[in-house]
């Protein structure tokens, strides 16, 4: 009586995460610190973004997991780590993610801590409209890589080509977007180290 013996899932988690969840029965049900076994979970576990325990008298806990999913690629200190929507990094990928990856590229070379946000939600959404968006405006150029520029409002798009375009991403990223097709099918001949689009309605171009 009142010993857990039945754990159901309002959606799958992770085998290690689930581990640790089935590790509870076996217990009393009114003496599992569902508290103090969440912040452990997501201290061991940075995947997990949210985690609700419930008690269902007399033997059955109903787990509620939400898991981050990966948005970006972050390589910083020549280690690759996967970030999510929110901007925070919860899995260490080595020095070597074992595939063609197009990670944002952090030169100052921060250190990051698994479970940390390192980018604003803008940030991510920003970087990921660029990888998205960017292809069909440099016709036969490639995305190469995605760099942090000099400030976190500032990223910087490089090209097979070597050409660097600077972005700002507190401005309307697609203006900025319709001054690269522009710049592509115009003035593609000036470019010849970089264009910042940072300041609307114009291009510097070198």
């Amino acid at each position: 009586m009142f010993i857990v013996t039945n754990i159901t899932y309002t959606s799958e988690p992770s085998a290690s995460v689930k581990e640790k969840i089935e590790a509870l029965k076996g217990r009393n049900i009114y003496i599992v610190r569902t508290g103090k076994l969440i912040a452990n979970i997501q201290k061991d576990q940075p995947s997990v973004k949210d985690m609700k325990i419930y008690r269902g008298l007399p033997n059955t806990l109903k787990v509620d997991t939400h898991e981050r999913s990966e948005a970006l690629v972050w390589l910083s200190n020549k280690h690759y780590y996967l970030i999510d929507v929110d901007g925070v990094a919860y899995k260490d990928l080595g020095t070597a993610p074992g595939e063609t990856v197009l990670p944002i590229v952090d030169k100052n070379n921060l250190s990051v801590s698994l479970g940390q946000q390192i980018a604003s939600r803008t940030f991510v959404e920003a970087s990921q409209k660029l990888l998205d968006d960017m292809p069909s405006r440099i016709e036969n150029e490639k995305i190469i890589e995605l760099d942090i520029g000099e400030s976190s409002f500032t990223l910087e798009v490089v090209t097979d080509k070597k050409v660097r375009l600077i972005f700002d991403i507190m401005q309307p990223l697609d203006l900025q977007l319709d001054a690269v097709n522009y710049l592509y099918k115009e003035k593609r001949g000036e470019i010849r180290t970089y264009a910042d689009l940072r300041v609307l309605g114009k291009a510097y171009v070198k």
